[in-house]
């Protein structure tokens, strides 16, 4: 008895089982007519890594481009994203080393050993260790 009701149960999953395979091909087949490889993408992401002529990267981003673009004007997009961060990193060393200078011009007008030589000092040297990677390189000499 448990035979036969083993066999109708497995007889029952049979038409569900070659139903479904059915409605796979079908699918499959609108897929063949129209290849993916043949259609470019409408719009992809690209990353553009911002980075200084040493190599220094300042950031990354994600940016939404025109798939059939050739790669040079993919390249030119990326890097008008990327000109903010570039224009915002010089504007940061900029200051710094305005800074800086004014610091050192007040330093040399102190008096020798003074409290305010030693505080003016000190001032320096933390913008100086406070100054990110890429500031640091920029002004050091070659």
């Amino acid at each position: 008895m448990s035979r036969v009701l083993l066999a109708a149960i497995m007889l029952s999953a049979m038409p569900m089982a070659f139903s479904q395979s059915s409605i796979e091909v079908a699918a499959c087949k609108d897929c063949q007519r129209e290849p993916l490889e043949q259609k470019p993408p409408k719009r992809i992401l690209i990353k553009a890594t911002c980075t200084l002529t040493d190599g220094t990267v300042l950031g990354q981003q994600l940016i939404e481009v025109d798939g059939s673009m050739p790669a040079d004007q993919k390249r030119a997009v990326a890097e008008r994203a990327c000109q903010p961060i570039l224009d915002e990193a010089a504007a940061k060393c900029d200051d710094l080393a305005t800074r800086i200078d004014a610091l050192k011009r007040e330093w040399r007008l102190a008096v020798l050993h003074s409290y305010r030589e030693h505080e003016l000092a000190t001032q320096i040297k933390k913008a100086l260790a406070a100054a990110p990677a890429y500031c640091k390189e920029r002004d050091s000499p070659k």
